[in-house]
């Protein structure tokens, strides 16, 4: 590692709770600076240290710095941890924005737990809320810095950390129902004031069942802020709080009963529904399953796991002599286990060519392939693909072929060309050069060339040869396709991987 280089972490439960500890630590500091800033500040133009307290306990100043430390904290957390924004904060397309409008619902039974808890525990009231109040009533510059943190900062950063950075780094481990039972915990402790924590248990269930069925933290910023917005006019006292109880209750309940109504074909069948085609039962239910769940990275092999043939090895015999001199040369360094090298070669083969000239090149090739049944589409794994990406899932294609041959094949999958990773050239004067451009993605490199253009270890991971072990190792869960390589079996079972026969050789 070079000197200088941050040591990057996983993203899982234990990183997730570190950075959670962390950024509390910074907010708690950045507020505590800002306080006393303010207070010395305030106190060498006035001279008056009890105006001066007072002044400083209904102003935000340090709610405000306390957020923008969070901030701060996540940029570091993120910039000091194996993954994107998108992965590491759910910042994902939703599937359904609208659910956020049903928070009127959890903020109706929020209220009730907080009169509940006033009730029952009167004493241990701190006033957090009163002094929010205060804040948001007291007018001038506080009263508008305390406004744009209770509705737009306070809502994005707490959703940024708990149901983005928490949540991401707990639900593969423990899945999303213990998953929002714990982000609800956190996000009460957070709030310190019992009678405030109370209050917040339905809107951190609510919110956290929202990411987990949408699968982006933005339909939960959306309805924090609307909470916030709507608990604001309770503030400024515009006539707009229903103050009946029982009225409060019907306002959380109708909603409530509207949103089980709505979604109850979702909550009790597959959002995204699998064709069952030649998959074997076992590896079927294991994909709906990742289906069902929260959305994630799936990286897939191409060759004789995409599709039936190896589109490296046409591209190689379209461009060798009537000798197979290429060919011959190829087999001899893969039966001498000189396998990155063998397949370096088989790419060297567009050196030469712009890239224009390589396109066509390939898209010959390919069309030829299919045309003459070497090459065999696998619809199996169309339908995957597609359902994946309706799941809200990041799909990827990582192959040891060229990569312009891979891009044109996996377009016919719907799979954009840049979220293919293929053996790359570099180009010099608008021709490919025989230099490799990044590593050959052979074992290990399939890894590295992961973690060097997306950023994070798969969640789920599909391929066929031992060239792919290390690519399915570092996922989650991973599917065997069509082998019958006793090392990769015995290492499925070792690993509990799903095994799929060949396609071919199943029945639909």
């Amino acid at each position: 590692m070079k000197r200088g280089q941050p040591i990057l972490s996983t993203h899982g439960p234990t990183r997730a709770l570190y950075g959670l500890a962390l950024l509390l630590v910074v907010m708690l500091l950045a507020a505590f600076v800002a306080l006393f800033l303010e207070i010395g500040f305030t106190k060498l133009a006035s001279g008056q240290a009890a105006e001066v307290a007072a002044e400083t306990a209904t102003n935000s100043w340090g709610s405000l710095a306390g957020i923008l430390g969070m901030l701060f904290g996540l940029w570091f957390l993120c910039r000091s941890t194996i993954g994107n924004s998108d992965f590491l904060l759910g910042w994902r397309t939703p599937r359904k924005w609208w659910f956020a409008v049903f928070v009127v619902s959890a903020g109706s039974l929020a209220e009730m737990f907080y009169r509940t808890a006033q009730a029952v525990w009167p004493g241990w009231e701190t006033g957090s809320i009163e002094m929010i109040r205060e804040s948001v009533q007291g007018g001038g510059v506080a009263s508008a810095l305390s406004l744009v943190s209770i509705l737009l900062l306070a809502p994005f950063v707490e959703e940024l950390v708990f149901r983005g950075w928490l949540y991401s780094g707990l639900v593969h481990r423990l899945g999303p129902a213990r998953t929002i039972l714990c982000t609800t915990v956190a996000f009460m402790c957070f709030h310190m004031d019992p009678h405030h924590s109370a209050a917040t248990v339905p809107l951190g269930l609510f919110l956290g069942w929202l990411r987990a069925s949408t699968g982006s933290v933005w339909p939960c910023i959306l309805a924090h802020v609307l909470n916030n917005f709507l608990a604001t006019l309770g503030f400024l006292e515009l006539g707009f709080a229903v103050e009946a109880p029982m009225a409060e209750l019907y306002l959380g309940l109708i909603p409530l009963g509207a949103l089980v109504w709505k979604t109850r074909q979702s909550l009790g069948e597959p959002r995204v529904l699998l064709a069952q085609g030649r998959w074997a039962p076992e590896v079927h239910n294991r994909l709906q399953g990742l289906l069902d769940g929260p959305p994630g990275l799936a990286c897939f092999d191409w060759d004789n796991t995409c599709i039936e043939g190896d589109i490296g090895d046409a591209l190689l015999w379209a461009v060798d002599g009537p000798d197979q001199s290429l060919w011959s040369a190829y087999e001899e360094k893969i039966a001498a286990g000189r396998v990155a090298e063998a397949y370096g070669d088989a790419v060297c083969v567009l050196s030469g060519r712009t890239r224009a000239e390589a396109q066509a090149l390939c898209q010959r090739v390919y069309e030829e392939g299919i045309a003459a049944e070497s090459i065999t589409r696998v619809e199996e794994q169309v339908s995957l693909m597609a359902a994946l990406r309706q799941a809200g899932w990041e799909v990827w294609v990582v192959s040891a072929s060229a990569e312009p041959m891979v891009r044109v094949a996996a377009a016919s999958y719907e799979v954009p060309p840049e979220r293919v990773l293929g053996i790359r050239l570099m180009e010099e004067e608008g021709r490919f050069l025989a230099q490799f451009d990044g590593p050959i993605l052979y074992g290990p490199g399939k890894v590295q060339a992961i973690m060097e253009h997306i950023g994070r270890y798969p969640d789920l991971a599909l391929g066929d040869a031992l060239t792919d072990k290390e690519m399915m190792m570092s996922a989650q869960h991973a599917v065997l396709i069509g082998t019958h390589r006793t090392e990769m079996v015995a290492l499925a079972q070792e690993q509990g991987w799903a095994v799929q026969p060949r396609f071919s050789e199943q029945s639909a």
